[in-house]
């Protein structure tokens, strides 16, 4: 056997460079695909537990502000002395109801949202809105001659708004609003 022959390449022994270009481009741009899924997840992750927040929140609030009552206010607004950047809404409305026994039905809406650092409404934040249906009634007014002084006997003034039940039908919606 000549020795030179057995020298020779074969024509098929390696991986050419035009080969190596496109498997390179293929693995970058698989790489690329995964870092961008990777992130997306990240930021819905964020907003699902700013959501999950806002809405224990609004539960927090609407379940306060059904224990306590409130002195006919049909809107009140704050923020919460843990974190300020939340801040919620309550307002209360009655509905209009076609029968006259139906007519002390409320709406009660807590609101919830989160300000940004430069203190507008962040656009990407959760904002929800728990949204209750109740029927009020007012506390017994006391008699002149109870010794009792002129709130009702627990304690609320007799004007004070209180629901029949802590276990009214209730709708919960979860929007994400932006400006």
């Amino acid at each position: 056997m000549n020795p030179r022959l057995n020298l020779r390449r074969k024509p098929h022994s390696g991986l050419s460079l035009m080969e190596m270009v496109l498997a390179t481009a293929l693995l970058a741009s698989s790489g690329v695909a995964l870092f961008t899924l990777v992130g997306q997840a990240t930021q819905l992750a964020r907003r699902a537990e700013e959501r999950t927040v806002a809405l224990q929140m609004a539960q927090s609030t609407m379940d306060e502000f059904l224990a306590t009552g409130s002195n006919s206010e049909l809107e009140m607004e704050g923020s919460f002395p843990s974190d300020p950047r939340w801040r919620y809404r309550i307002e209360l409305s009655d509905v209009e109801a076609t029968d006259q026994s139906e007519s002390k039905l409320k709406r009660i809406v807590v609101s919830i949202d989160r300000t940004n650092e430069r203190g507008g409404t962040a656009s990407d934040t959760a904002v929800v809105s728990l949204v209750r249906w109740t029927s009020a009634t007012k506390p017994p007014r006391q008699s002149p001659n109870d010794s009792v002084s002129p709130e009702s006997s627990d304690g609320l003034p007799p004007d004070a708004f209180l629901p029949d039940t802590l276990s009214p039908t209730s709708l919960m919606q979860a929007d994400s609003i932006t400006p």
